[in-house]
């Protein structure tokens, strides 16, 4: 008969220490000014992950940032392709096409990704967009400050919380 290992060992002579996922792989990478190495990492875990929507549109919005928003326009099709009900990649979509000025696109975009997920921050910010592209900057304003007032991570915290504990 096979001995059962305890665990965690009685003799640990340390912590164990676990692989980083790809994500948290590449969020240091973007904090060691990497974002090349960020983006493959992120490339890998969107593939590894395969029907984690997250994962794709992570690696979207990175590519967005890079400057390839080809790359990220495909990022976020491919989320959709995965399941066309998830608000944030239609809400992804609307803001690419509001930068992009197409903003009948971005407007039809943005209602799906209302109707899906009436807190999209994807949505908010093609909000932002198109109110700015229409000279609206006070309507910009708030919609930001709605957006930012939304508990956006599992602990309920809001972007204003986050990008305040983010700067200390």
């Amino acid at each position: 008969m096979a001995s059962r290992r305890a665990w965690p060992p009685a003799r640990s002579t340390g912590a164990v220490k676990l692989p980083l996922s790809p994500h948290r792989t590449a969020l240091s990478e973007l904090a060691a000014n990497r974002p090349a190495d960020a983006l493959a990492h992120l490339d890998r875990g969107a593939e590894q992950f395969g029907d984690h929507l997250g994962s794709w549109l992570a690696s979207g919005w990175a590519y967005f940032l890079a400057g390839d928003v080809a790359t990220a326009r495909a990022r976020f099709e491919k989320a959709l392709e995965l399941d066309d009900t998830f608000g944030e990649g239609h809400g992804s979509l609307a803001a690419l096409d509001a930068m992009a000025g197409d903003l009948e696109a971005a407007r039809r975009r943005m209602e799906i990704a209302r109707r899906l997920d009436n807190q999209s921050f994807s949505a908010a910010l093609a909000g932002i967009v198109i109110a700015e592209a229409e000279g609206n900057p006070d309507r910009a304003r708030r919609i930001f400050e709605i957006a930012s007032s939304q508990p956006l991570s599992h602990d309920g915290k809001t972007l204003a919380q986050l990008l305040t504990r983010a700067a200390l």
